[in-house]
């Protein structure tokens, strides 16, 4: 059994050195974690045990799992909790962790790389305490693109490409730490909605990420978002603009009572947008911003994007 076979070496190590961070493979780690570890490397019982103990230590170092709970009242008070917050349990038993993408505006962090990624470590220890997500249970991701941030409407939109360096790092790094500390944690991402411009940002993004993890993916038009999240939460879960009734998603509604969004050609109901929906562009950092109510159209083709994501940097 690989299970025991990783225990036993686990143990050894814990015995023989009595390391930081060994308490965790003695105390904390499931069978759960070591399946999930054995999953990346290839069943083999050497790989995996090496792994976790790499992770174990990972855990007590500065950023690690650790450090980051002991900060866990900033984290609480943190802006970012409308922008990244658990919705609970989907229809399937899968906890679900919900990122607004365009309510970042970069001031709540920087844009650093370590300090989201920090953020993120929180959410996932947090989403272990009440879900056993990594101990038990895989989770799910809703990256919820229709919700606006009214801090920084009045804002006026620009379409800065400098924004795309910083993109990149904070995705490479918040991979890497993702990939390395909580292997095959997640079972499904949900894009919702999809537009042209997440589709260029996925063609060049899916490259840093393995086969199995670009097969988690998946892209939802904004017409079939109702219907299909529908199938995963009940209504009393989800706003307006999900198909839901909830007034209190994400601790602040935001736009629950399906607002009017100005649109290239038009006002359009959130729920019946088309492939020309200002969801088109990203919220991701203080480089696009946006105004729904003043919103100006970038002069940039779909082509020309990819044509810039393709550059090396």
């Amino acid at each position: 059994d690989k299970v025991v076979e990783v225990r036993v070496v686990t143990e050894v190590y814990t015995k023989a050195t009595n390391a930081v961070g060994s308490t965790w493979l003695t105390k904390d780690m499931t069978n759960f974690d070591i399946k999930r570890f054995l999953h990346i490397n290839d069943n083999n019982g050497n790989k995996a045990a090496k792994a976790l103990i790499a992770h174990s230590k990972w855990r007590t170092e500065p950023h690690g799992s650790v450090d980051v709970m002991s900060r866990a009242s900033e984290f609480e008070k943190s802006p970012l909790n409308k922008e990244i917050f658990w919705m609970g349990q989907n229809a399937q038993g899968c906890p679900t962790l919900v990122v607004r993408s365009n309510f970042h505006d970069g001031k709540n962090y920087d844009d650093d790389p370590k300090k989201y990624s920090d953020f993120f470590v929180y959410q996932i220890e947090k989403g272990r305490k009440l879900y056993g997500l990594g101990a038990q249970h895989r989770g799910c991701v809703v990256v919820d693109r229709f919700a606006v941030n009214p801090e920084i409407a009045n804002v006026e939109m620009s379409f800065d490409m400098r924004f795309i360096p910083g993109l990149m790092a904070t995705f490479r790094h918040l991979t890497h730490i993702l990939n390395t500390n909580y292997p095959n944690c997640i079972e499904s991402i949900y894009i919702v909605p999809s537009t042209w411009f997440s589709q260029a940002c996925w063609k060049i993004l899916k490259n840093i990420v393995d086969r199995e993890t670009r097969e988690k993916f998946h892209f939802i038009g904004a017409e079939e978002v109702a219907g299909r999240m529908a199938k995963h939460f009940p209504p009393s879960r989800l706003p307006s603009y999900l198909g839901g009734t909830s007034e209190t998603y994400g601790g602040n509604c935001f736009f629950c009572s399906a607002p009017q969004i100005p649109g290239r050609h038009g006002v359009y109901p959130v729920g019946g947008l088309g492939s020309d929906e200002p969801g088109g562009g990203s919220g991701l950092f203080p480089g696009l911003r946006r105004s729904w109510a003043q919103a100006k159209v970038p002069t940039i083709s779909a082509t020309q994007l990819e044509q810039y994501l393709s550059v090396e940097i």
